[in-house]
């Protein structure tokens, strides 16, 4: 693993912590544990949940990949606020799709914040 490794982050992780931790007797699978892993695990949760909130919204994509009568949720709240025009459905869905946001951030924070990946600590 010497070299330069591509991060999440869009800048590069320095090799000279893994050279150092490779120093200090580390073995592969405890450098990818202690160095990359706390490095490019918080930008990598914000990108999934980034990707996920795109994906879930998006309805126009599914009507050209799957025809018309895609059972998407963001193809409902479309048809429900420009097709039938019933505006109370489409905000109950609109609403029901941002907690399900909402619930996975929750969700994808606590588990950083549970293995300690939320914050890099630089400690002896």
């Amino acid at each position: 693993m010497k070299g330069k490794n591509p991060g999440l982050t869009g800048s590069q992780i320095e090799p000279i912590l893994e050279s150092t931790a490779q120093d200090l007797g580390a073995g592969w699978v405890q450098r990818w544990r202690r160095v990359i892993l706390p490095l490019v695990a918080a930008p990598a949760a914000s990108a999934l949940l980034f990707v996920f909130v795109l994906s879930a919204a998006d309805y126009v994509t599914p009507q050209f990949l799957g025809g018309t009568n895609g059972a998407m949720l963001g193809v409902q709240v479309q048809v429900s606020f420009v097709g039938t025009g019933d505006y109370a459905a489409g905000a109950a869905i609109s609403f029901a799709m941002l907690a399900g946001f909402v619930t996975c951030y929750g969700l994808m924070a606590l588990g950083l914040r549970l293995t300690r990946l939320d914050r890099v600590r630089f400690a002896a």
